[in-house]
Formats: structure tokens, sequence, C-alpha cells
């Protein structure tokens, strides 16, 4: 069949090298789905670098890098909603944190095109898509409320995931059901952005039911790819 969504998955929180990850990488791998995977520079090391960089050459050019941030933390005021990158810090501050999570993708992912910028919390400002403009970005993603607030144009490509993979039950994150979540991808048109976060992954019978979900939807006529491939970037 033809005619059905072109899927992009967004991993949100790849960097530690752990278990649940490489479990996730490699059911991609083994379904044939590519992914969009957002690395926090902060978090990575020589080790777990080139473990993501053995990944990167397995999925066969399937998989996108993208910068997630710098270290993931927080810098909203007590009581406000979470932030990296947002209203409490200034231009300079965020311009140093994006070139330091920048050049160290650049470090220890050489080789790598980093194209895609993704805010941790799904938050920033318009300082944030000032600067990211100037560094060269082409294109940033985040969530449904990402953007609020910020103008509407800029030289790089806004890519929102509308549909979360995950939920929030008695204060821990966890996969939802994969027929919920197939079920909103069969409901959209054109290009649908799906996230998921790594530390979602833990339960690996939740994750290979999800990941199963998802690559059968190519039945109906769907297609995976990355974001710089649904924006004409690369």
């Amino acid at each position: 069949m033809t005619g059905g969504p072109t899927v992009v998955l967004r991993v949100d929180d790849v960097g530690r090298g752990d278990s649940a990850t490489d479990a996730l990488l490699g059911l991609l791998r083994e379904a044939g789905v590519a992914a969009s995977v957002q690395v926090v520079p902060g978090w990575l090391t020589p080790r777990t670098a080139a473990r993501l960089r053995w990944w990167c050459d397995r999925l066969d050019g399937r998989v996108e890098v993208g910068q997630h941030g710098w270290q993931h933390a927080n810098h909203a005021p007590a009581g406000e909603r979470q932030y990296e990158f947002g209203p409490a810090r200034g231009r300079a501050e965020q311009l140093a944190d994006v070139r330091a999570g920048r050049d160290r993708l650049r470090e220890l992912l050489p080789g790598q095109p980093v194209d895609v910028f993704t805010p941790p919390h799904d938050r920033l400002d318009r300082d944030t898509l000032e600067v990211l403009a100037a560094e060269g970005f082409r294109i940033v993603s985040g969530g449904t409320r990402t953007f609020d607030g910020c103008p509407s144009a800029g030289p790089a490509e806004r890519f929102v995931c509308e549909i979360d993979a995950g939920e929030r039950v008695d204060g821990v994150r966890r996969l939802r059901a994969p027929a919920a979540v197939v079920s909103e991808v069969r409901g959209r048109a054109g290009v649908v952005g799906v996230v998921l976060h790594a530390a979602e992954a833990r339960d690996p019978t939740a994750l290979a039911a999800l990941v199963d979900a998802l690559a059968r939807l190519r039945e109906e006529g769907a297609r995976f790819t990355t974001m710089s491939r649904a924006r004409g970037v690369r």
C-alpha cells in the first residue's frame, strides 16, 4: 500500500551508553526503522561515544545524530516548568552552552553531521532560536508547546514531535501501549514526529512490542526517515 504517513522517530536523552539505549538501537536495526537520535553532549565519554559510533555504523545511514542541549541541566526558577535553555538565562550563557555541546560532539563523534538541535525539556526562547541560527543549526525540534511565544519566522526549520510514546504514571515515565501510539500515527497525514525517551525503554518486552507495532505500519504505506531527510536538509 502507499500513501501512509512519513514517520520520524526522535529518541531523546541518549549519551550514557546504557543497556536500554543499546536494546532500543538494536531493535531499530533489526526492524529497519530510521531514527533521529538526540545526544546529550555532556553525558558522552570516550567509551559511550565509541559505542554510539558503533551503532551508527550498523544502522547503515538510518540514524541521524542531533544535539540535545549541553548537560540536560535545569536552570528554571523554582516552581517553573524545567528548561536548560530559557528566559532565566542570557544569550551569552546560552551561546556558551550550545557551543560547548557542539564542540564535544565534534570531538567525540567526528565526521557525524549534526544539523538538528533539540532543547532538553522541549523548552527554549527567542534568544535560543537566534543563537541556534547564528551557529548554523538547520532544524530545531521540540514538542507541541516548545515554540509558544517565539517568532514564527527564522532561518532554521522547526520540527514538532506531536506524539509522545511515553507517559508519566505516579511520577514515573514509561512507554504507552503500542496500540495507542500507532492509532495516533494512523490518524495523521504527512510528516509525523514521534518522541521516545531512552529511559522509557527499560522494559524490553514493552519496547519490542512498540518497535514492532511501529514497524508494521509500513504494511499500511508508512515510511520512516530522519528529520534532515524529511525536511530536505540532507
